[in-house]
């Protein structure tokens, strides 16, 4: 995983030639996609999707594109995301989970 990586993307000013060209180096965070967390998580995408639409804690895209067809997230969100709630990275932790879940309503119900 590549976790808390930046990338630098250097613009030179195209207009200006020769000793005037100037390098603006600029930081980009990381983003994550769909696919990304599908990757990250091992969830399908129909489960990454359930989670975006049920969780209220899920974090909002950041921008979207390709005719407004893929979501980016800030990774940085995301790690924040999982920290809070551990069983969505991990799944064993969302298994145990999910059988607790389970005992406790078979319990009650």
């Amino acid at each position: 995983m590549t976790e808390g990586r930046t990338y630098t993307l250097t613009i030179v000013n195209v207009r200006a030639r020769g000793p005037n060209a100037k390098e603006i180096p600029m930081r980009l965070p990381k983003l994550l996609a769909i696919a990304d967390l599908r990757t990250r998580w091992k969830m399908s995408r129909q489960g990454v999707h359930q989670r975006m639409k049920q969780d209220l804690d899920f974090p909002a895209p950041v921008m979207r594109v390709a005719n407004d067809r893929i979501a980016l997230f800030l990774e940085s969100e995301i790690v924040a995301y999982e920290s809070r709630k551990p069983w969505v990275a991990k799944p064993s932790l969302r298994d145990n989970r999910r059988r607790f879940l389970f005992a406790l309503q078979a319990e009650n119900g």
